[in-house]
């Protein structure tokens, strides 16, 4: 673990999905305050962010905007991805964390393979946080992680 700028990690990690966000023709903003640094390690936070970012990806439609947010809140930092892509029924949200979770298609009938929550979800308890959700079917999902603050 090392202290991590947030808005920088998140600007490379959005900068590493241009090629997925150009070909789908999404946009992904950057709402991190500037100045914000969290303790944790970087390879799993930017592994974590791109993961959330790929599946808003997945489930937006063409033209949709997702932002990526991170903020202190008490003795937490906060980092998050919303979109406004279709979101998830309670049958789904109920199953998601779960040891297996069986891969939905996305709006371009993008493929996955239902592990990527699953690591993601492994790798925030190895930074001692913790992963959250909301989401509304035809609405879209908030996904966010809460990591202890430095």
């Amino acid at each position: 673990p090392q202290q991590i700028n947030l808005h920088q990690l998140i600007e490379k990690s959005i900068q590493q999905l241009n090629g997925m966000t150009y070909s789908k023709s999404v946009v992904i903003e950057n709402k991190a305050q500037h100045q914000l640094h969290v303790y944790a390690d970087a390879v799993m936070l930017s592994i974590i962010l791109r993961n959330l970012c790929m599946n808003a990806i997945k489930f937006s439609k063409p033209g949709s905007e997702i932002i990526v947010y991170a903020f202190r809140k008490n003795n937490k930092v906060i980092v998050g991805v919303k979109d406004n892509g279709t979101g998830m029924s309670s049958e789904i949200q109920a199953s998601l964390l779960q040891t297996f979770h069986h891969s939905t298609r996305g709006t371009a009938n993008e493929q996955g393979f239902g592990l990527g929550l699953m690591i993601c979800k492994n790798l925030i308890e190895l930074n001692n946080g913790q992963l959250r959700f909301v989401s509304q079917e035809g609405v879209g999902s908030d996904f966010w992680i809460e990591l202890p603050s430095i």
